[in-house]
C-alpha cells in the first residue's frame, strides 16, 4: 500500500506594481482525494471558497466527484467547486468514463444518479469530508409574508378573536434569507407574548424554498407579539391585532333620574348605552343591523302608541367609543323602558319618566356634560345647558341659549357655540372663569378654574409577574400632582410604547380609557426584569397630549418578596434567589402538615 498523503496547493498571491492601482489575486485551494491511508482526510473552509479537488495515486485519468450532504447527492463536479452554503458535505471521485455521461444526463434524477454512481467499482477508496462555516459577514434575513404588513424586521396582522383565522385570514410566512438566498432545513424559533396561539404547517423547520408557514389564532382581544428567530442570527417581530368579532356586552351608561320633556326629542335626553367585547373594551357596533343589536320598547304608558321602531340608536360623536343614545319621540306622559337585546342574549334596560313640561322656573347647566376645571392654554365647549319646571322636569335648551363669558384667563369666546379658548400662561393657574347662559328670563352660571396643563400620567407603582396579564391605572395630574381630568376631551385610543426591555423579551401592551377619564394600561411580558414604558394621550380641540415614561418591574412575587426562595423536603439545602444555601435543618413533613426552618428565612 502506497502512503496517503494530503496536498493543499497554497494560495498564491501576486502584487503587481504598475502605475495602476494594486491589485491580489488567489487560486483556489486545492485538496487531493487519496485512495487507502489514514491520515485525516477533512477540511474546513468558509462560504462561496472554491476547493480544486484531485485524486492522487490515479486509479484512472479522469475522474467525476460526487458532492453528498445528509446522503442525499448534492452536486457533481469534474475539478473546482465552490461549497456556496453551510453545512457538512462528503466528497467521493469515482472514474469519469464510467458514470459522466449518465451523471450528466439532465432528465436523470438525483436519487437515480447516486444510485448510479454507488453501483460502480471504480470509487477511490476514501473519502473526503468537507465542512463548510458561514460568512463573518453573512447576511441573515427573517421576512414575513401572507397577510401580514410591513418590512424590516417589523410586522403587521389584523385577525378576528375567536374564530381566529378565517378564510385565509391571519396565515403567514416566515422565509429564511442569507445573502438573499433562501436558507432550506434551518430551526427557526417563534416567542409568544399575550393571548395569541401559533399553529404551523409542517412544522418550524425551512423548507425548500426556506420558508415555515404558520396561523395565528385568539380568544381575546387586543395587541400582542410574536418574535420569530433564527439563533442570533436574525429576528422578525410580529404584532397581532387581534379586533373583536362581534360585541359582547352591552350596559346603560346614563339614564336622566330627573323626568325629562315629553315634547322634547329623546336624543337630548341623552338616555346611552356602552356595548364592549369579550374583554370589555369598547366596541363600534352596526345598531342598524337586527341581527346583532334590537332596540326595543320593554315598557311605556298605557295610552302609548310607540313601537321599537319608532326609537333608533345613533352614535353620541361627543362620548368615547362604544357609546349610542336612543333617539325618537314621546307621545305621551309616563315611564319608558327602552332595552338592548344582543344577539348573545346579553342585554340592558334604562327607564326614564317623560312629563309635560310646566312653565319654566329655571335654567341649570348639565352637570354630567359641563366641565368644572380647564388647563391654560386649552380649549373647550361650555354648553349643556337644561331647562325645568316646578316639578323638576328638564329639557335641553343648549341650542336656544345665548352665552357669554367673563374672565381675565379667557384668550376668546364663541358665544354661538360657547367655545372657550384659555390663555396660554401658566401665571393664570387658579384663575377663575364664569360663563353665563341667558334662556328667556333665565340665567344660569357656571366657574371653570384654570389649572395647570395635564403634565403626565401618575401609575404609581408597575409590579408585574411573568406571562400574567398586568393592568395598570393612571391618572392624569398636573405639574403640582393633582388631577386634571380630560374626560371626554380624548382623541382616540392612548398610545403605550415599550422603550427597553430585557434581553429575549417579548411584551404586549396596549391602552384604553376608563369612564373616570383615567388612562388603563394591559401588559403582558415574557421575561423577569424592568421594562421602560412611555404612555401617550391626544386630547382636546387644539390636539394637546399628555404622556409619562414608566418603568414596569417583573418578577416572581415582586411587591411581596424580596427574594425568591426555593426549599424541597429532607434537604439542608435551599437556593436563595439562584444560590445554593446550606441551612441548620431540612423541611419536613409531619401528620400532614409541613414544618420549614423559620430562621432560615429569616435570615
Amino acid at each position: 500500500m502506497k502512503n496517503k498523503k494530503l496536498f493543499a496547493i497554497l494560495t498564491l498571491v501576486c502584487f503587481m506594481f504598475t502605475l495602476m492601482p494594486v491589485a491580489a489575486f488567489a487560486a483556489a485551494p486545492a485538496v487531493g482525494v487519496l485512495e487507502d491511508g489514514k491520515l485525516d482526510q477533512s477540511i474546513t473552509v468558509t462560504e462561496g471558497d472554491v476547493v480544486d479537488l484531485f485524486v492522487d495515486d490515479a486509479k484512472c485519468d479522469d475522474y467525476l466527484f460526487a458532492i453528498v450532504k445528509d446522503g442525499v447527492l448534492y452536486a457533481t463536479t469534474t475539478g473546482a467547486y465552490e461549497f456556496e452554503k453551510e453545512g457538512t458535505y462528503t466528497v467521493y471521485a469515482v472514474c469519469e468514463a464510467d458514470v459522466a455521461s449518465f451523471v450528466n444526463d439532465a432528465a436523470m434524477t438525483k436519487a437515480a444518479k447516486w444510485t448510479l454512481i454507488q453501483e460502480k467499482d471504480s470509487f477511490v477508496d476514501d473519502v473526503l469530508t468537507v465542512k463548510v462555516k458561514a460568512a463573518k459577514d453573512a447576511d441573515y434575513e427573517i421576512v414575513l409574508s401572507g397577510d401580514v404588513t410591513g418590512a424590516k424586521g417589523e410586522y403587521k396582522m389584523n385577525i378576528n378573536a375567536n374564530n381566529g383565522w378565517t378564510d385565509g385570514d391571519g396565515e403567514a410566512v416566515a422565509t429564511l434569507y442569507k445573502n438573499g438566498e433562501e436558507v432550506k432545513g434551518a430551526e427557526l424559533t417563534f416567542s409568544t407574548a399575550g393571548y395569541v396561539d401559533l399553529t404551523f404547517e409542517d412544522g418550524k423547520t425551512t423548507n425548500r424554498g426556506g420558508e415555515v408557514e404558520f396561523k395565528a389564532t385568539s380568544e381575546r382581544t387586543g395587541e400582542y407579539k410574536v418574535v420569530v428567530k433564527y439563533g442570533t442570527k436574525a429576528k422578525a417581530t410580529l404584532t397581532v391585532t387581534v379586533q373583536a368579532e362581534s360585541v359582547a356586552n352591552v350596559a346603560a351608561e346614563n339614564v336622566p333620574t330627573a323626568p325629562v320633556d315629553v315634547d322634547q326629542a329623546v336624543e337630548d335626553a341623552n338616555i346611552e348605552f356602552k356595548f364592549t367585547d369579550a374583554s370589555g373594551n369598547a366596541y363600534d357596533v352596526d345598531v342598524d343591523n337586527v341581527n346583532v343589536v334590537k332596540l326595543t320598547v320593554a315598557a311605556k304608558p298605557a295610552n302609548s302608541d310607540v313601537e321599537a321602531d319608532d326609537f333608533t340608536l345613533i352614535d353620541d360623536k361627543d362620548k368615547e367609543k362604544g357609546v349610542y343614545k336612543v333617539a325618537g319621540a314621546f307621545d305621551e306622559e309616563g315611564e319608558y323602558t327602552f332595552k338592548v337585546t344582543l344577539k348573545n342574549g346579553k342585554s340592558a334596560t334604562a327607564t326614564v319618566k317623560a312629563l309635560e313640561m310646566g312653565d319654566v322656573v329655571g335654567i341649570k347647566y348639565d352637570v354630567y356634560n359641563t366641565p368644572v376645571t380647564v388647563a391654560y392654554g386649552d380649549v373647550t365647549q361650555v354648553k349643556a345647558v337644561l331647562a325645568y319646571d316646578a316639578n323638576g322636569v328638564t329639557a335641553d335648551v343648549s341650542n336656544e341659549a345665548v352665552f357669554s363669558a367673563t374672565g381675565k384667563a379667557i384668550a376668546s369666546f364663541d358665544s354661538d357655540v360657547a367655545l372657550l379658548t384659555v390663555k396660554d400662561n401658566d401665571e393664570l393657574i387658579g384663575e377663575k372663569i364664569t360663563v353665563m347662559a341667558v334662556y328667556g328670563d333665565f340665567v344660569a352660571t357656571t366657574t371653570l378654574t384654570v389649572v395647570d396643563k395635564a403634565a403626565t400620567i401618575n401609575y404609581g407603582e408597575m409590579n408585574a409577574e411573568v406571562g400574567v396579564n398586568a393592568k395598570f391605572v393612571g391618572s392624569v395630574v398636573d405639574g403640582e400632582g393633582q388631577n386634571s381630568s380630560i374626560k371626554g376631551q380624548v382623541v382616540g385610543t392612548p398610545k403605550v410604547i415599550v422603550l427597553d426591555k430585557p434581553e429575549n423579551a417579548v411584551v404586549a401592551v396596549s391602552g384604553e380609557m376608563d369612564d373616570k377619564g383615567r388612562v388603563v394600561m394591559n401588559f403582558l411580558a415574557s421575561e423577569v426584569g424592568e421594562y421602560k414604558v412611555q404612555t401617550i394621550v391626544n386630547y382636546g380641540v387644539n390636539n394637546s397630549y399628555v404622556t409619562s415614561i414608566d418603568t414596569v418591574t417583573v418578577g416572581a412575587g415582586v411587591g411581596t418578596y424580596d427574594d425568591i426562595v426555593v426549599m424541597s423536603i429532607g434537604a439542608n439545602k435551599i437556593v436563595v434567589n439562584s444560590e445554593v444555601v446550606t441551612i441548620d435543618a431540612a423541611p419536613i413533613v409531619e401528620n400532614g402538615r409541613t414544618f420549614v426552618p423559620f430562621r432560615a428565612l429569616a435570615e
